[in-house]
């Protein structure tokens, strides 16, 4: 799935989650992202408009940077010849 939260697209996975398992699912990300609603957080996690490969259109929970300052710390992935950042795993 490809979302565009900022000047890029970005390339990530969409995954599909039984709205039973939902709340439990997200508690257990939150975990894993640091993410308490505090203002302190690392990561906020909000819904964005997701575009799949085929152009269909679905909304996500992401997580975002909620330290913006910390970006310039980052090194930026520049977009491939798709025009998407992809993350580079080794």
């Amino acid at each position: 799935a490809l979302s565009l939260t900022g000047p890029d697209w970005v390339g990530g996975e969409r995954w599909e989650i039984a709205p039973e398992d939902l709340v439990e699912t997200l508690d257990t990300l939150d975990t894993i992202e640091g993410y308490k609603g505090g203002t302190d957080d690392l990561y906020r996690r909000r819904q964005v408009e997701c575009h799949d490969e085929d152009g269909s259109v679905h909304h996500a929970y992401v997580y975002e940077c909620a330290q913006p300052h910390r970006l310039d710390e980052a090194n930026r992935i520049p977009p491939t010849a798709d025009g998407v950042s992809h993350w580079i795993v080794d």
